[in-house]
């Protein structure tokens, strides 16, 4: 794999992390000290697991974003932070792949 197509799946991870964390939706998790031990409905954000979690007791009720995060108001899954990065570099890594594929036949087409 050259420098270039992992550089690609490599921005096209992030851009997508970036862009999935700004979109909320209903998720559960699970907080001990909240009385919500065996899960409870919570605003999160990230594609195709949550990764940004609403905080009850700290952030508004149903809201959730990156700024939220930073501000310490809403809570990091890093596992599912993890395994959403892995999705999608999987994702942008079958896309180079295909194009590298297709270019080549394209380029071999060319030369006969």
């Amino acid at each position: 794999m050259t420098f270039k197509s992992l550089s690609f799946i490599v921005l096209a991870t992030l851009l997508a992390i970036a862009i999935s964390g700004t979109f909320p939706h209903s998720t559960y998790a699970v907080y001990n000290e909240m009385g919500c031990e065996t899960g409870c409905a919570v605003a999160g954000a990230g594609f195709p697991f949550a990764f940004i979690i609403d905080y009850p007791g700290l952030s508004p009720v149903g809201s959730v974003s990156w700024l939220g995060l930073f501000e310490g108001l809403d809570k990091l899954n890093t596992q599912n932070l993890i395994f959403s990065a892995l999705v999608w570099a999987g994702l942008a890594g079958v896309f180079v792949v295909i194009f590298n594929k297709l270019t080549s036949r394209l380029q071999s087409n060319e030369k006969t």
